[in-house]
């Protein structure tokens, strides 16, 4: 049987990795007297490699649906595992066109043009309920494929942590939609935007590394499914080779 590692040591390259670009961004950008946000805004840099980790999950997922695909030798229903995968593909690369080119923020955006509602610090946080709305349906996925999540099981630590960041950057999400908040706490007005746009650095980076930790969980999921198509083979051959007839010589 092939051993399933619950810590690759590509989470260390991962990680580095994403930890090594968000330095870079800031520091770049602080070099170039420009805030720290900068390289973090729509089609700059680091949106593209969030994009790309998106992408990257993406991939994963597929690959996973292959070798579950291999095993499934039941009927296919909505709930066959090999269209968990399928979705979570589909999934991924949402979020990976909607993290690129903003869909949320534009449909936010859309819903107060077409309704003509004036803008508030309370109807602005439409593109929140919409965030949320996705963090629901990957809920209700967890919760009717649990059969299938629970074979995972030395993905969940790194699922937990991914988890716990994401939820994370959703508060300074939340905290970052307007000046409002920032407003209360500091008031010197020169200082209100640089702390703005300092916390808005820190959930982009949050996102960064939340998506580089799901990529180690997905990772540890495909070699899991590797595993399972491995041993369900070896299974199969055994079958085949206990049901073959055996030619008796006679003297």
């Amino acid at each position: 049987m092939k051993k399933v590692s619950s810590s690759p040591s590509h989470i260390g390259i991962i990680l580095a990795f994403n930890l090594s670009g968000i330095t870079l961004a800031i520091v770049w950008a602080i070099l170039q007297n420009e805030s720290p946000i900068e390289y973090f805004e729509e089609n700059e840099i680091m949106t593209l490699i969030s994009s790309l980790q998106l992408l990257i999950l993406a991939g994963l997922c597929w690959k996973i649906a292959n070798y579950r695909k291999q095993v499934s030798s039941q009927r296919q229903t909505w709930k066959s595992p090999v269209n968990l995968w399928r979705m979570l593909t589909v999934g991924f690369i949402f979020l990976a066109l909607d993290d690129y080119f903003e869909i949320h923020e534009n449909t936010d955006r859309f819903i107060h043009w077409i309704f003509a509602i004036q803008e508030t610090p309370i109807t602005d946080r439409l593109d929140d309920i919409i965030l949320l709305s996705y963090s629901v349906i990957g809920s209700y996925f967890i919760y009717h494929f649990w059969h299938e999540f629970k074979r995972y099981r030395p993905a969940f630590r790194f699922f937990i942590a991914a988890f716990i960041l994401t939820a994370i950057m959703g508060i300074f999400d939340w905290y970052n939609n307007d000046k409002t908040l920032v407003q209360y706490w500091v008031t010197n007005p020169q200082h209100q935007e640089l702390v703005y746009d300092g916390l808005q650095t820190v959930e982009e980076s949050l996102k960064l590394i939340a998506e580089g930790v799901f990529i180690a969980a997905f990772y540890v999921c495909l070699n899991v499914a590797r595993n399972i198509s491995y041993i369900a083979q070896q299974q199969h051959k055994l079958t085949q080779l206990n049901e073959s007839p055996v030619e008796v010589g006679s003297r």
